[in-house]
């Protein structure tokens, strides 16, 4: 189908259902329907089927992630989630089961759940894998280990994880799997009373299960991963500007009025930052696969610094009003709280950027 949503539409839906997730009444499968409805879960996915290397075309998406991002944040959160899920089984080995869980997450029949955190991480040098695939006669394989966050799962999602893979006669491999969240031997632990973000579905998991070559996405985890950077950061990049974006509006507008003016050099600083974050993030969508590992890690840093700072900016201007908890600037301040601590986490980022920054030197 193709995307019939426009921007109107979406602040509309957004403005009824964002207070009902931070209320705990709603889950964000309802985001991720509505947006499977109007065609607007697997943009860029067409332009990744021909070729998986190319991460050019995911300017629709990212552009949606902004969107959605200043209406909801834990709907961006949870499409985004989703979005890299399609993503991982666009760049995947071919299956005639990994196909047909293909064409229902493009749907939004089925919810996508990446699991990619510890991957990030390991990437990194900074954690081992959790996962181990254990090599089986007549291609059935073993499943055991942990993930210590995963969000979106529901009873319809497909997670995407990497793994050890130990063969027969003893060597391993670094592979990336999916498994049906619900399968029963899969163990899952919701996690509840979050900031802002108690409807995702997250959740710890325990797994202990079987699958068969038809659940291996790719044999060279490490390739498969650089591969899919840019994207991965860049997707998360676009709901933070989308956010950011939405408490600066509101702190502007406040400009002049009332108490705010010992705020109006704040509001410039910030205001500025935005800019340098929107530049750079525009620059780097028109040519994902030119830029550098380092700049991509230092504009998800600027990006999480930019959203944390607009929001306690448009806090401090709302004054007590935005102190009640049931508030929209509340809420945005909830979901800015997030960005320091989503994977990779602030302090993940500023080690990984030091690290590059003394290879470069």
């Amino acid at each position: 189908m193709a995307p019939t949503t426009d921007t109107a539409s979406l602040s509309t839906f957004y403005s009824e259902l964002a207070p009902a997730l931070d209320a705990g009444t709603a889950d964000v499968s309802q985001s991720l329907a509505y947006l499977g409805r109007h065609g607007l879960l697997d943009l860029g996915i067409d332009a990744r089927l021909r070729d998986p290397h190319d991460n050019s075309g995911i300017a629709p998406a990212a552009d949606l992630l902004s969107t959605v991002g200043g209406l909801c944040l834990s709907s961006a959160f949870s499409l985004w989630a989703h979005r890299m899920t399609l993503d991982f089984f666009a760049r995947g080995t071919r299956s005639d089961a990994s196909e047909e869980r293909f064409a229902k997450l493009r749907t939004g029949e089925l919810v996508g759940s990446t699991a990619m955190a510890i991957g990030m991480k390991h990437l990194a040098g900074l954690s081992d894998l959790l996962i181990t695939v254990t090599e089986g006669e007549n291609g059935g394989h073993t499943v055991a280990g942990a993930v210590p966050w995963a969000s979106n799962l529901f009873d319809n999602a497909v997670m995407v994880t990497p793994a050890h893979l130990v063969r027969r006669d003893g060597t391993r491999e670094k592979i990336v799997i999916w498994l049906d969240a619900n399968d029963s031997g899969i163990d899952l632990k919701h996690i509840t009373n979050l900031l802002a973000l108690s409807s995702t579905q997250s959740a710890t998991l325990t797994v202990n299960t079987t699958i068969t070559d038809d659940n291996v996405l790719s044999h060279d985890f490490t390739a498969f991963a650089t591969a899919f950077r840019p994207t991965f950061l860049l997707l998360q990049t676009a709901f933070c500007i989308g956010l950011a974006s939405r408490c600066l509006d509101s702190s502007r507008s406040r400009r002049g009025s009332g108490d705010t003016v010992g705020l109006v050099h704040e509001i410039d600083r910030v205001d500025a930052l935005f800019t340098r974050l929107r530049e750079g993030f525009d620059a780097a969508l028109d040519a994902p696969d030119a830029a550098t590992p380092l700049s991509l890690f230092e504009l998800r840093l600027l990006g999480c610094d930019t959203v944390v700072a607009a929001a306690r900016l448009e806090l401090s201007l709302e004054g007590g009003r935005g102190f009640i908890a049931s508030s929209a600037a509340a809420r945005r301040y909830r979901e800015a709280s997030f960005l320091p601590v989503q994977s990779p986490s602030e302090g993940h980022l500023r080690w990984q950027i030091a690290r590059l920054q003394e290879q470069a030197a």
